[in-house]
């Protein structure tokens, strides 16, 4: 039989990695490479995903509420889409010098491997647009935390019928265009935590019937 003290470091280190991968592990300095700004909350931010151009002109979904700080992953499909951020009176055009644009994506079939991640930094209104062709026009649009009232999505599809031609930056500037996120490592974190953890529970058992 185990003497006490073996068997309680045993199930400290035992634990230890479980409870890391279920309420994360201390924080650590942040890389000079990370794609994004650290904040204090970076914890426990999300990420959200748009599909852009899956099934047809469009962006799926096209309104979404996003917390500041959570980030935003836009996925492209067939055939050639961007993304291009404008202001609500202004449809089919960036907003600025600074515009929000992935760049294009051409795509022959499926996902493309790679996408186009931002972060939201405040509350106001993003509105976004495919400046490919004449999509913008025919209602390729799409808005990040809309106004409560008055400018709505519909109303700014209605007025990029009447727009010319599209328009984007020269090239892909505020975001980052890098391998689509998984889910798969985090599953594998969490059930190899939950394996170590039926494993202590097992030998806390054993502990007491011994």
């Amino acid at each position: 039989m185990l003497s006490p003290t073996i068997l309680a470091t045993t199930l400290l280190a035992l634990l230890l990695p479980f409870t890391n991968a279920q309420y994360g592990a201390p924080d650590t300095p942040s890389s000079s490479t990370s794609p994004f700004p650290t904040s204090a909350s970076s914890g426990s931010s999300s990420t959200h995903t748009i599909e852009v151009g899956n099934g047809g002109l469009t962006f799926s979904p096209d309104t979404l509420n996003v917390p500041v700080g959570d980030t935003i992953e836009f996925r492209f499909y067939p055939m050639n889409h961007s993304v291009v951020q404008s202001t609500f009176d202004s449809p089919c055009v960036p907003s600025g010098d600074s515009a929000l644009f992935s760049g294009f994506f051409p795509v022959q079939s499926g996902m493309a491997g790679t996408s186009w991640t931002i972060k939201v930094t405040d509350t106001k209104a993003i509105w976004l647009y495919c400046s490919q062709g004449s999509h913008c026009q025919m209602g390729m649009a799409a808005v990040i935390n809309p106004p409560s009232s008055g400018k709505t999505l519909s109303a700014y599809k209605q007025a990029a019928v009447n727009i010319g031609a599209s328009a984007n930056p020269a090239s892909p500037q505020g975001g980052v265009i890098g391998p689509v996120k998984t889910q798969s490592s985090d599953a594998s974190t969490r059930n190899e935590a939950m394996g170590k953890y039926v494993l202590v529970m097992a030998m806390v058992v054993a502990m007491f019937t011994l």
